[in-house]
């Protein structure tokens, strides 16, 4: 009411105008001031890319960056983009919403858009959508606090509409419905853990033993580059719905522990199923059969040193078979990995070694898989106690939902985990494309290729070469992919200009001494800061809390050196939170400009149990 008044009042004059008001107890609004601006500083402009151009979202489209700020925060190279817009999601949005890719209402649910290159929800669509955008609004405070607060009230205030679709709101819920149930049917290994976990491996085993690149021709590279389809891995698309069952399932245990907070901080504590986590106990156990070794680690050399001086090393041969083992079955994920242009560990282990060669620094101690034994151990005590100390009739609900968590949570992690061999083929087939077009001279370098858009690399590939100068246009967009890595965009974006206060009831900044944020993982620990700004092994010592940005899967391996987790973003059903509470490490997500306030070298207590962090000195 107040804001479009002003906008009349400043049509009204003709220039932008320093207004000042007050409501008196009726609630009339009085105008007490009006002079014009005489240093009227811009607003930021921000280069908006929609996924679907015919969409219309009046009177204010929203977007927000929550959850996917942490697996894709930076800017995306226009390959990346492009793929996942022509590619990944009109195959993936069919089966959240169970419209069929046929449907001419299809273009109008897809819900993601780029701000100044990254990847934001349109938040017009989802809230729109049968089923998921009431159900999104209800869980979204579980997965991140602040995200959920903040659009909860855009939406009460009538700001968040949903996205008018071309046809009826029932008629959709009948559609949705329906394609959600055929879908459900389709994939019922979902409903048990195990063969779901089973069909995954096996789905995605062929990715990674597929011929040679270098071997194929380009029109062979062209169907590598469409290897995200249904009919190549169906049941590896159906993840999405393990997914939303894993959390489903997290949720009612949690209401159902609802009187017990400490075993809610626990529930998840201790499962080792999830791939996630077993990375760390794999880096964990080549670090413990590296020890023989640890004279050749230590030495100075870069990577491809160390491991040509470990196969001439006496059991380096037999090392570096592990190693293999373990590049084999995890080397397809690493930082920024739904980026087509991230590099994995696969490709550079550095990271790894990185891991390998600090934990060679300290002295051996009971292995990780141990330390998991001793928390799945704790944490069935707590749930015991719970249910002892519940009505009986309680407890069978109780005792089903805490086993549902402990089967179930894996798959949180698990489809994206498997997903990623995926891309990591494509990614690989279109650096092959991209050496040839450089040897060609269509572009300088082979990593130039992630400059092209996906249709014009299949373009390309098929060995159309349209009138382009495409050096001249790869400089063009890496001039403004620059611009977008040294311009951040806010959380929360309106298409009307007009910023969004987070609506979150915590205090930004020291209060007294202390932060806070939201307790996401159990326990206290004390330790020296360490802000990071990259997954850089070196930049940590063991015991150290660890201050982040953001937290996406290459970043989670550091974790268990920490003594806890601080983060800015994120909240309960975050991944980073979800692999916290699996190791049993303290974290406090949630903590608006925890990188900037705190210092490393500082020395900290973090609360995971009540969300607040204390300088000690």
């Amino acid at each position: 009411m107040i804001a479009e008044a002003a906008a009349k009042i400043e049509k009204h004059f003709g220039h932008p105008l320093d207004l000042e008001w007050a409501l008196d107890h009726d609630g009339v609004l009085w105008w007490l001031q009006a002079r014009p601006i005489t240093h009227l500083v811009s607003p930021p402009s921000f280069v908006i890319q929609c996924g679907f151009e015919g969409a219309d979202d009046s009177p204010v489209t929203v977007w927000s960056n929550w959850n996917v700020r942490e697996t894709m925060p930076d800017p995306l190279y226009p390959l990346a983009w492009t793929f996942w817009r022509d590619e990944v999601i009109p195959k993936v949005a069919p089966l959240v919403s169970g419209v069929s890719p046929s449907s001419p209402v299809m273009p109008d649910i897809c819900g993601l858009d780029l701000v100044h290159g990254r990847v934001y929800f349109n938040m017009n669509v989802w809230v729109g959508l049968p089923l998921i955008g009431p159900m999104m609004l209800k869980l979204l405070p579980f997965v991140d606090a602040t995200a959920g607060k903040t659009l909860c009230h855009l939406y009460a205030t009538g700001v968040l509409r949903p996205r008018p679709l071309p046809c009826g709101k029932f008629r959709l819920f009948g559609i949705a419905l329906k394609g959600i149930f055929l879908n459900a049917l389709r994939d019922t290994h979902g409903l048990f853990p195990r063969r779901a976990m089973r069909v995954l491996r096996q789905d995605s085993a062929p990715f990674r033993r597929r011929d040679d690149l270098p071997s194929l021709s380009n029109a062979e590279l062209t169907e590598e580059l469409r290897l995200f389809r249904p009919e190549k891995g169906r049941r590896l698309f159906y993840g999405i719905h393990m997914m939303i069952g894993a959390g489903i399932s997290y949720w009612l245990a949690y209401l159902m522990f609802r009187k017990f907070p400490e075993v809610q901080q626990v529930l998840t504590t201790g499962i080792p199923a999830n791939p996630t986590t077993q990375i760390s106990i794999a880096i964990d156990e080549l670090t413990t059969s590296a020890r023989p070794l640890k004279a050749v680690f230590l030495e100075p050399s870069n990577v491809p040193e160390l491991l040509e001086k470990l196969g001439s090393a006496p059991g380096g041969e037999a090392w570096l078979g592990r190693f293999r083992a373990f590049l084999d079955e995890f080397g397809h994920r690493g930082p920024k990995e739904f980026d087509l242009g991230g590099v994995r560990w696969y490709e550079a282990p550095e990271m790894i070694i990185g891991l390998i060669r600090e934990g060679l620094k300290t002295p051996a101690e009971k292995g990780f898989r141990a330390r998991l034994r001793h928390l799945s151990a704790e944490r069935k005590q707590r749930i015991a106690e719970a249910l002892k100390a519940s009505p009986r009739w309680q407890r069978p609900l109780m005792r089903v939902c805490a086993r549902m968590v402990e089967s179930y949570m894996p798959l949180r992690e698990a489809p994206k985990h498997y997903a990623m061999k995926i891309f990591l083929r494509i990614r690989l087939a279109a650096l092959e494309l991209g050496r040839r077009f450089a040897e060609e001279g269509l572009i300088s370098t082979h990593q130039d290729v992630f400059f092209l858009e996906w249709s014009e690399l299949l373009e390309l590939a098929r060995g159309q070469r349209p009138d382009t100068d495409w050096h001249s246009l790869i400089r063009e967009r890496q001039e403004l992919y620059k611009r977008f890595q040294a311009e951040e965009a806010p959380e929360f974006l309106r298409s009307d200009g007009v910023p969004v206060a987070l609506a979150d009831e915590k205090a930004v900044g020291f209060q007294n001494g202390t932060l806070r944020g939201t307790p996401v993982s159990g326990g206290i620990a004390t330790g020296r800061v360490s802000v990071l700004t990259s997954p850089d092994p070196g930049a940590m010592a063991h015991g150290d809390v660890i201050v982040l940005r953001y937290a996406d899967p290459g970043w989670t391996p550091l974790f268990p050196r920490a003594a806890a987790v601080v983060m800015e973003v994120g909240g309960l059903m975050c991944h980073a939170a979800v692999v916290a509470r699996e190791m049993g490490i303290p974290a406090v997500f949630g903590v608006p400009g925890a990188t900037r306030l705190l210092e490393t070298g500082q020395v900290v207590t973090v609360d995971g149990n009540q969300g607040v962090i204390k300088k000690v000195f």
